[in-house]
């Protein structure tokens, strides 16, 4: 067994996630509980039909499987135009929940949300998205 998951290609996220799931001993629908998701869609990332799953999927599945985000999703590919892709992209890099990011600016995590999803913007709250930036170590 242990030969078998040696050679076992780690190509793509899929294979990762099949291959780190098989080390825990877990079968897709006893993993697909700890990673919050299903486990017809947990199939559709192992077989790599699925290949670009949400970004919040794959941050369940590194969580359920105690690696980086980032051993999971190359981050450093994801954009960097607006204020909400860079408040999320940072946060997901240093690995914090909107919970986690909210309790360190003093903010709600609803408050961080709205920022990643384009719902507040910057012009009014300078104050906010500085305390933000800093936290999740963006520097302009």
């Amino acid at each position: 067994m242990q030969e078998e998951l040696d050679s076992m290609p780690l190509n793509t996220l899929g294979d990762k996630v099949k291959k780190l799931r098989i080390e825990k001993g877990l079968n897709r629908k006893e993993f697909s509980i700890f990673a919050k998701t299903t486990p017809t869609t947990l199939k559709a990332i192992e077989d790599n039909i699925n290949t670009d799953p949400l970004i919040s999927i794959i941050n369940n599945l590194s969580i359920a499987l105690e690696v980086p985000l980032s051993y999971l999703k190359d981050l450093s590919l994801m954009p960097e135009d607006t204020t909400s892709q860079i408040i999320k992209k940072y946060r997901l890099v240093s690995g914090m929940s909107t919970r986690e990011l909210g309790e360190r600016c003093g903010l709600a995590p609803v408050t961080i949300t709205d920022y990643e999803k384009g719902r507040l913007s910057g012009k009014r709250a300078t104050n906010t998205l500085v305390k933000i930036y800093k936290e999740i170590g963006y520097k302009k």
